[in-house]
């Protein structure tokens, strides 16, 4: 916002930029207020879902919050009548009582924060002190609740939640257990010709190793290892591998 022009001497503001952030600190405080105003049922169901993402799914949700569709779909109607939060599709009216015919197929009931300034505002209501083990504990509800066939579908939506939490770790096999999360995480990455956060998820599997991983985990470092090295040549972080 603020910086020193070298060729002409003196400090430059960049007003436009000033005036947009604190429009928007503005929004995201009006915003929080607004979200307060409901009831504390719902502000939950909306934290929880701000560390989700912009758009979340409410079976996710129901993992995350330990309850049923049916109690965080009543949880969530009072954000989705005030237009904080909108449907992704109709499907939402399964369990808002909107549709009278009963299917027995899964309803996959998607929503997303109208702006990113409520998702903003809804994760400010949470204390700093407790984003982190937040992060974490959604994390490990989606691992128990993901089956071992399925890990890899989900291993993205896991594993970016528990990375947030890592410095919480007390004990070796939940670090051997989430550097093996990131390395699949990272291999997936690479697929997907993804280098860059394949690189960086890597690194994270690499620095999650125990101390003597050589002498009692060798072939899972060298793995680390060769996938840091590749992922670090193919995103050009080659220096800082």
């Amino acid at each position: 916002l603020i910086k020193f022009n070298q060729l002409l001497g003196y400090w430059e503001c960049d007003l436009l930029k000033v005036v947009d952030a604190a429009i928007t600190d503005e929004v995201v405080e009006f915003m929080a207020g607004r979200l307060q105003k409901l009831s504390e049922a719902t502000q939950r169901v909306l934290k929880l879902a701000a560390c989700i993402g912009n758009q979340f799914e409410l079976e996710t949700l129901a993992v995350v919050c330990e309850t049923s569709l049916e109690e965080v779909a009543e949880d969530i109607w009072d954000a989705l009548q005030e237009g904080l939060i909108l449907p992704i599709s109709e499907a939402y009216k399964f369990f808002q009582g909107g549709v009278e015919e009963i299917t027995t197929e899964r309803v996959m009931v998607g929503y997303r924060f109208l702006h990113d300034r409520v998702q903003q505002a809804a994760y400010s209501l949470i204390p700093e002190g407790e984003k982190q083990a937040t992060h974490w504990q959604i994390g490990q509800l989606l691992l128990q609740n993901t089956s071992v066939e399925n890990i890899e579908d989900k291993i993205f939506e896991i594993v970016n939640q528990l990375n947030i939490g890592l410095e919480l770790i007390i004990q070796k096999f939940q670090r051997r257990e989430l550097a093996q999360l990131n390395f699949i995480a990272g291999k997936k990455a690479k697929i997907a010709t993804a280098y860059t956060s394949a690189f960086a998820y890597s690194q994270i599997a690499r620095n999650l190793l125990l101390e003597n991983h050589w002498e009692q985990d060798y072939e899972f470092a060298l793995s680390i290892y060769e996938l840091v090295a590749e992922t670090a040549y193919l995103s050009g972080n080659i220096t800082t591998a």
